[in-house]
């Protein structure tokens, strides 16, 4: 059973049930600011280098990755948060069949008040 802001939330708009599972999964959530700002979530895979985050900044303003060893992109979608939420779900666990492993060259850092120190 979900508490009464994420029913309203995902009254307003569905789309989010999508980022409401993958917090059902392990996900966690922190806002960048009070009232609207970023919403940026991450999940760190157990056993090794990679984590997952989410970067949502409006409904059509979502951003998705996935990093090895802290800043390495191997994987990134961008869209509105029912694609990107889709894309986040059906992405293979790191060493899966069809899951992303090369570093595509490019850096990707979280936003600065999540970046190591």
């Amino acid at each position: 059973m979900t508490d009464t802001a994420t029913r309203t939330a995902l009254q307003a708009v569905p789309e989010l049930a999508g980022i409401y599972a993958l917090t059902r999964r392990g996900w966690q959530w922190t806002s960048l600011s009070r009232g609207a700002g970023a919403l940026v979530g991450w999940f760190a895979w157990s056993g090794g280098p990679f984590v997952d985050w989410c970067v949502i900044r409006g409904y059509g303003e979502v951003e998705a990755v996935r990093v090895r060893d802290g800043d390495g992109l191997v994987w990134r979608r961008c869209g509105s948060v029912g694609v990107v939420a889709a894309e986040l779900r059906d992405l293979p666990p790191p060493g899966a069949p069809g899951a992303p492993h090369l570093v595509t060259g490019r850096r990707w850092r979280p936003p600065s008040p999540l970046r190591p120190r």
